[in-house]
């Protein structure tokens, strides 16, 4: 689902020193592209890797992987320490990059093992000596003893509480059957998007999280999310995880609001997954004089939403009804072709073919009784 960094490009860097005097000389020692050169917009590129993309090695490989650029990079990225700038999949130790003048080296604590697909995966952090920042992440694969089957488990990591994409999410997978399997990681791009390719094929338990103190580990006040996911040979899965920080204590209510004649909303202080029943929910409303009625529904506001709706259009088409059971010609319309007029051709309106968008959690309730509300009385 993401495209990695490729293609050629073509950028011309002058940097002319004429040495003959200090003053010359102290003059080309300045950082920064000399005066009449070409101005460099372009983000460094990786134009080599050892090992080779999709090589096979014939056991543990104990050697560094380099990743050498086709100009001169910062030792500084955009975000983070040079080390959380590469992420090796699946884990086997401590990862520890070096930098060079055009590469990087990455080494891992105890090498890479054999029998394993790895994926060493360049974050868009790395940027050259003029601020160009990499555009896209770059990703090698090589393996140390079975051959690379493409195999995907993809999806987007998101907001739970504002529906918004999660850039820079840990995404991690593990093989369900084997709690001392390896762990494969991957992490979100700009769009909330992550992948996790040449996975063995097998089920996995999958957890996303917001790595805040960069442990590589969920911990208990971390937004996270988690999934299981089947994948086989040339299988691509796609599944969305929605992040959400734990919370342990119940939701306090701390207001309510007359919604409508017979409706009452509910307010809280913590947000209400939307996807939760509110079969164990009991709202009652008290009169001054201490008599009580209970709720006869509790529902999430998108939900009260749609009985409003449903409401709305029953009582409209019960009216419409009645006026063609007594013979009125317009009633006798269908609604919409009789609001377009002649020629229309009752088209429906565009926003009926608009995919609806997920409920968000809110904070809010709304009770439904089957009285309705008396005027200028004080309930609780």
């Amino acid at each position: 689902m993401t495209g990695m960094s490729g293609g050629g490009r073509a950028a011309l860097r002058r940097a002319v020193c004429l040495a003959g005097t200090l003053y010359a000389a102290g003059a080309c020692a300045k950082p920064g592209m000399p005066p009449g050169g070409p101005e460099d917009r372009l983000p460094p590129q990786v134009v080599a890797t050892e090992p080779d993309t999709f090589a096979v090695l014939p056991g543990r490989f104990a050697g560094s992987v380099r990743i050498r650029f086709n100009e001169r990079i910062s030792e500084r990225t955009t975000g983070g320490s040079l080390d959380n700038a590469v992420v090796v999949s699946p884990r086997t130790g401590r990862v520890r990059v070096r930098h060079g003048r055009d590469a990087l080296e990455v080494n891992v604590a105890g090498g890479f093992p054999a029998g394993r697909v790895y994926r060493v995966t360049v974050l868009p952090v790395i940027r050259d000596m003029f601020n160009n920042t990499m555009a896209d992440p770059f990703e090698l694969v090589f393996s140390t003893g079975p051959a690379p089957v493409p195999t995907t488990i993809a999806g987007l990591v998101s907001d739970r509480l504002t529906g918004q994409p999660v850039e820079g999410a840990t995404v991690t997978a593990v093989a369900a059957a084997d709690s001392a399997a390896a762990v494969h990681v991957a992490v979100t791009d700009s769009a909330g998007v992550y992948a996790l390719r040449y996975l063995p094929e097998g089920r996995y338990e999958l957890t996303a999280f917001v790595d805040v103190n960069r442990n590589g580990e969920p911990d208990f006040r971390e937004p996270a999310d988690g999934s299981v996911g089947l994948v086989g040979p040339g299988d691509t899965l796609l599944l969305a995880l929605r992040v959400l920080p734990p919370d342990t204590t119940p939701a306090r209510l701390t207001g309510a609001e007359v919604l409508g004649p017979d409706a009452v909303r509910v307010a809280l202080d913590d947000y209400l997954d939307p996807d939760d029943p509110l079969t164990g929910v009991r709202v009652t409303r008290v009169a001054p004089d201490s008599s009580a009625e209970a709720a006869l529904a509790v529902l999430h506001e998108h939900a009260y939403a749609d009985f409003a709706r449903a409401r709305r259009d029953s009582i409209a088409q019960a009216r419409r009804d009645s006026l063609r059971a007594a013979g009125d010609p317009i009633a006798a319309a269908p609604p919409d072709t009789a609001a377009a007029g002649p020629g229309a051709g009752g088209a429906p309106p565009a926003a009926v073919s608009e995919e609806r968008a997920e409920p968000l959690p809110g904070r809010s309730l709304v009770a439904v009784f089957a009285d309705t509300l008396a005027f200028d009385v004080v309930y609780r």
